[in-house]
């Protein structure tokens, strides 16, 4: 006599499919929410090339608006100061 019945062992088996595919299905949602291709290998696992491709627009767009704040801060900083005198 097993220790645990075959249905049970399959449920598990079932259940574990269920939440992997859950996790697969979120992390592609995640990807995309955040305007990037979705990765088809573990992070560690993906080349440089094809992460530039999948990741540089994104970050391209984030550089230049980091560079416009950065001007638009430096513009307000100079107007404070020259009306402070």
């Amino acid at each position: 006599m097993a220790l645990f019945p075959q249905t049970f062992i399959d449920d598990l088996r079932l259940q574990a499919n269920i939440v992997q595919v859950v996790q697969e299905e979120a992390t592609e949602d995640i990807q995309k929410a955040g305007a990037v291709e979705a990765l088809d290998a573990p992070y560690f696992d993906v080349s440089v090339p094809e992460m530039v491709r999948k990741r540089g627009v994104w970050l391209v767009v984030l550089f230049i608006g980091a560079g416009a704040a950065g001007v638009r801060l430096v513009t307000v900083l100079r107007r404070v100061t020259q009306d402070a005198r």
